[in-house]
């Protein structure tokens, strides 16, 4: 059997994934609290979630279709890839960046 055909192995990936996100994401908001007027910061946090709202519904039913058309293991390797060479291009352009 496959290690990708157990389930434990979708089980710990997400919650990795979780414990990221919730690691990560008190320091977010208070990076944001230094640098950004409560007055503005509301409005930032507001449109930050319509994008990220936005965001999900084109790429939800896009990647079901890329599922049904591809199957799940090809699509998720292939978002993977697409995310870990978007990951590489967006670090080589912020080291480019001078502050």
């Amino acid at each position: 059997m496959s290690i990708w055909q157990l389930p434990m192995v979708y089980m710990v990936i997400y919650l990795v994934t979780d414990v990221l996100f919730t690691y990560f994401s008190p320091i977010f908001g208070k990076e944001l609290q230094e640098v950004l007027s409560s007055q503005i910061r509301a409005t930032m946090l507001s449109v930050n979630a319509m994008f990220f709202s936005l965001s999900m519904i084109i790429i939800f039913p896009l990647t079901g279709l890329l599922i049904d058309g591809f199957g799940f293991s090809a699509t998720m390797a292939f978002l993977g890839c697409l995310l870990l060479v978007s990951a590489i291009f967006w670090l080589k352009w912020q080291s480019e960046i001078v502050f």
